[in-house]
């Protein structure tokens, strides 16, 4: 209602606009009428002044050549008058009559000659008004033409507007309909408001792991819901092992927090760096405190050049041989080395859309550990810890399942 009120305003308001615009033009229209009806006046007195001082020169001119026509005769008459022979003759009447027919004549050519310059007058202005009105007429149809163009373009521009208006109308009712299902959503009752409140508690008492939870570390969310990071204090998996975790269940993403996963897994989340140098420290004090010849645990670089090492004196030694290598007891048996479970070459390729993870090992939770490629979200050869194996055998060319959904190829 509120949008529809919003929107029938608006449209009040660009009527009224387009009112006050036409009543602009009309009083511009009137305006040029009236300025075009005092032009068309003075021409008409300037052609009617031009017409009068014409007949003038005409009449000018006209008797001007009943004059020369006069002065011309009257060296005729006078000859008459003395070829006379006395006053009393009986010839002096005809020249007389004579003269008064010359003078009657030449009264009638001026007579016509005025005539037809006055009808010659009247024909100009006749074709001058012709040519003034089809002017006017040709202007006016001009200026409609154009009045109308205008019309139209304001008339769509309008149409414009008015649609704009309904269309953000619309759009400002949908956020306000979306802002409305948040503010619904964000309402807690007074049960889920309790429970995050103690969850926001939580999250800020706790600053390091509780005993047995493990550590991830770098970590970020996945598509999936689940988290991939670099793993600490796990008995399952080295230290600083990068690993992804199923769909997380209870818990909040964020540094701090103790998260639970669907198969039942508690991970802490963090980016406390110290821990990284704390497991560095602990490595290097192992190391020169051991007594020689001891066993120790090696790190991860040391564990990749012994398993390297391993998979040469393995291939050279006779099947189901225990070889003792630097202290460190390798055979069929061992699954802490990064070895492959299937030396031999894949049977097929892997799925378009598959990641590939090579040089696999299963662990003792059913995951996988091995250096994956194809894969959007990791670097090639980047070495991985699945989450464990829901479908599928785990065996090499073939394609596995893993709790979170995710599928791989094993190479």
């Amino acid at each position: 209602a509120a949008a529809q009120a919003a929107a029938e305003k608006k449209r009040e308001e660009m009527e009224r606009k387009r009112q006050e615009a036409e009543e602009r033009k009309a009083a511009a229209q009137a305006a040029a009428d009236q300025k075009r009806q005092e032009m068309e006046q003075k021409r008409q007195e300037i052609a009617e002044r031009k017409a009068a001082q014409q007949a003038a020169a005409e009449e000018r001119k006209a008797a001007q050549q009943a004059a020369m026509d006069a002065r011309g005769r009257e060296p005729e008459a006078k000859k008459t008058l003395t070829a006379i022979p006395n006053f009393f003759s009986p010839r002096k009447a005809p020249p007389a009559k004579e003269s008064v027919k010359v003078i009657s004549k030449a009264e009638e050519q001026k007579a016509a000659a005025q005539a037809a310059a006055e009808e010659k007058r009247k024909v100009a202005e006749e074709k001058k008004a012709a040519q003034q009105a089809a002017a006017e007429e040709k202007r006016r149809l001009a200026e409609e033409r154009k009045a109308a163009q205008q019309a139209a373009v304001e008339e769509k521009r309008r149409l414009a507007e008015e649609r704009k208006a309904v269309q953000q109308a619309a759009i400002d009712a949908r956020r306000r309909e979306q802002e409305a299902k948040k503010a619904q959503k964000a309402i807690p009752n007074f049960f889920s408001s309790r429970k995050a409140s103690s969850a926001k508690e939580l999250v800020k008492v706790i600053s390091k792991a509780p005993r047995g939870v493990p550590t991830i570390l770098d970590w970020r969310k996945r598509r999936d819901g689940g988290v991939t990071g670099k793993i600490y204090g796990s008995p399952n998996f080295d230290e600083g092992e990068r690993v992804e975790t199923s769909p997380i269940e209870t818990g909040e993403f964020v540094n701090g927090a103790v998260v639970t996963t669907s198969s039942g897994s508690r991970y802490f989340l963090s980016n406390d760096n110290s821990l990284k140098q704390r497991s560095q420290k602990s490595t290097v004090a192992d190391i020169s405190e051991s007594k020689p010849r001891a066993t120790i645990n090696l790190t991860r670089l040391q564990r990749q050049k012994e398993a390297k090492v391993a998979k040469e004196v393995l291939s050279k030694a006779k099947p189901r041989t225990t070889i003792s290598l630097f202290g460190i007891t390798l055979g069929e048996d061992d699954d802490a080395m990064p070895v492959a479970s299937n030396p031999t070459k894949p049977v097929r390729k892997a799925p378009r859309g598959v990641p590939t993870i090579n040089k696999w090992k299963q662990n003792r939770d059913g995951s996988v550990t091995g250096f994956i490629t194809g894969s959007p979200n990791f670097s090639e050869n980047e070495r991985i810890t699945t989450s464990p194996i829901a479908s599928g055998a785990i065996s090499a060319g073939s394609v596995v399942r893993t709790g979170s959904g995710s599928q791989y190829f094993l190479g």
